[in-house]
Parts: C-alpha cells; structure tokens; sequence
C-alpha cells in the first residue's frame, strides 16, 4: 500500500496547484491516520525522500507541518516519530465521539433531506463489499454525511476538526484489518441508524449512535493496546 512515489504523483495530479511538500504530507497523513505508519515509528527524512522520490528539503518542509499539527514528535537526535496514542486518549475521543455522533443523528432525523438520505444509502452499500481500506473511507464518509444532514455549521466544523483523531484511534484498534464478523455488526447498525434518520425519529437515531460509537469499548479494545504498546 505504502508505493509512495505512485501516490505522489496521483495525489500531484489530483491538484496539480498543491505545493510538492504539502503533497509529501498528506499520503503521510493518510498513512497515519489509517495506521499503516503506527504510533510511535520513527520516520527517517532520507528513507521517506527516496521512497517519495522527492528532496530532501520537500520532506523536511512536510515533517514540520505535520509537527506543527502534533501528527508527529521530535524523538531527539534520531529524528521525529508518529506520535504515541495511549488507552486514555482513546476512551476520551470515543466519550466525545458518543455526545457528537448522537447529537447528530437526532438533529440529521429532523432536518434531512432526501438528497442526505441516498448519500447515506450509497455509503452503506460501498462499505458492503469492500475491502478494508474501501470499508474504512465509506465508514468514514457515513459518519461526515450524518453531520452534514444535521445542518449546522459549527457542529461540522468540530467534526472536520476532530475527524482524522477519530479515524487514527480506530484504525489502531483494528490493525488495520476487520474480522468478518465485524465488518457485518457495523454495516447493520449504520443500516439501522439510516433507518432511523429516514423515519425522522430522532430519539431513535440519538440512542442508536451513542451506542453505536460506545459498542468499541470493550475488553478487545484493551487488548488491542496491550498488545501494540508491548509489542
């Protein structure tokens, strides 16, 4: 997945105005948000600049924007690392993710539109089939549509400023990886949250995502971190 110079130049064409160190950063962060550059490895600036194919000075331009942004941390005389997430970190992004995500779906059963209602159906149905990194971006996707269909802006704003948190923490409990069984349980209760944003109850919607976003706390997701942070 890493193919680093592949995903430059497509990200480069993707937005051909893009500064070349802002490009280096954001399939950096892609990686770091979806854990396939875990918390806490180093990240050496001439290894990342052969692997992007890029200078040197690119690749140090976009290590201090991501240090700036706390995505990474000075590790002393050996360069910088993917900041550390710990248990604690954990439980309080998902505490926060319940009170959100519910606050959402109640406000989304109101004001809805049908446009929001077949965007939320397209998310469900790529998640379906697909693999993990397509399942993750649909999943993700899902959620941003809830808090669009809300319909206010200052909930959207915490939204975009917290999403790639949120996505970080996930990523690191599934290891990059979904059991089938799992992929099965999250797709029903988003069909099941849809459902009830479609019928415009929104007590329903509230108390189905508050559940839905506190269902990872669970003696697997200590396990999860016990097992990553002993190695």
């Amino acid at each position: 997945m890493k193919d680093y110079k592949t995903r430059y130049c497509q990200k480069a064409d993707e937005n051909p105005f893009l500064p070349a160190h802002e490009v280096v950063k954001e399939v950096l962060l892609d990686d770091i948000c979806t854990c396939l550059i875990p918390p806490g490895e180093r990240l050496k600036e001439a290894q990342v600049a052969q692997q992007f194919g890029v200078s040197r000075t690119t690749v140090r331009r976009a290590f201090e924007s991501l240090l700036a942004e706390d995505w990474l941390v000075h590790n002393g005389k050996q360069g910088v690392k993917v900041t550390p997430l710990s248990m604690k970190q954990y439980k309080e992004m998902i505490e926060l993710r319940a009170c959100l995500d519910s606050f959402a779906a109640r406000m989304a059963a109101v004001r809805r539109s049908s446009k929001a209602l077949s965007e939320l159906q397209r998310h469900i149905r790529l998640s379906e089939d697909a693999g993990y990194l397509e399942h993750y971006r649909a999943d993700v996707a899902f959620h941003r549509a809830i808090y669009y269909a809300a319909g206010n802006s200052y909930l959207t704003d915490i939204y975009e400023h917290i999403s790639f948190d949120l996505s970080r923490v996930k990523s690191y409990i599934t290891g990059g990886d979904l059991m089938p069984e799992d992929k099965r349980q999250i797709i029903a209760e988003h069909t099941a949250i849809f459902e009830a944003i479609k019928n415009r109850n929104g007590k329903e919607a509230f108390l189905l995502s508050q559940r839905h976003a506190k269902m990872v706390l669970t003696g697997t997701v200590s396990c999860a971190f016990e097992h990553n942070e002993g190695g």
